[in-house]
């Protein structure tokens, strides 16, 4: 719309804005494989969610992407000082194979059992019983974000698509305070 700005990236530490959303540049990297980056890799980030911890003087990110292998895809999380960075080298902090959530509560045919199936969305396209699940959408619900001693809290909200639901998460991180 009229009067939107993009990022088109920092120069001397300051942020740059530009009328033309040609102009804007990458705010995260996805780049889970380290292959070459932007404007050459793979990016898949999809949704991703930032909030403000005042605890930390940290803006902190969830987004969902690494979608090149099954084992790079899942929910990645980073900080950075300022919202338009420079971000911490995101860390995958949800994979529904790693972390067990295949065949639980996200359905994946291959699995042993293959986990709850249905509802999907469109189902005559995405068949309950044999529709992969995934992982999206991993929302931050800022008041739950909590940081005790050198404890950090985050939790969001997870969507699923087979079932198509949404499910709470929670990640903890151990920090380190500089003085």
């Amino acid at each position: 719309g009229a009067g939107t700005q993009y990022f088109a990236g920092l120069v001397n530490g300051q942020p740059m804005w530009t009328n033309s959303e040609s102009g804007a540049v990458p705010v995260v990297q996805d780049n889970p494989l380290g292959g070459p980056r932007w404007p050459n890799d793979s990016p898949s980030v999809g949704d991703l969610s930032v909030v403000y911890s005042s605890d930390l003087d940290l803006w902190l990110m969830t987004y969902d992407g690494g979608r090149q292998t099954p084992a790079t895809g899942g929910v990645y999380f980073a900080y950075a000082p300022q919202p338009w960075g420079p971000w911490s080298s995101p860390q995958l902090v949800f994979n529904g194979a790693r972390d067990g959530g295949a065949g639980v509560f996200i359905h994946d045919p291959s699995h042993d059992p293959p986990g709850p199936a249905g509802p999907t969305a469109n189902p005559t396209n995405n068949p309950p019983a044999t529709t992969r699940g995934g992982v999206y959408a991993p929302l931050l619900i800022e008041r739950f974000t909590t940081v005790e001693g050198d404890l950090l809290k985050i939790y969001y909200t997870m969507s699923t698509w087979n079932p198509y639901t949404v499910v709470r998460m929670r990640s903890q991180f151990r920090i380190a305070r500089t003085p």
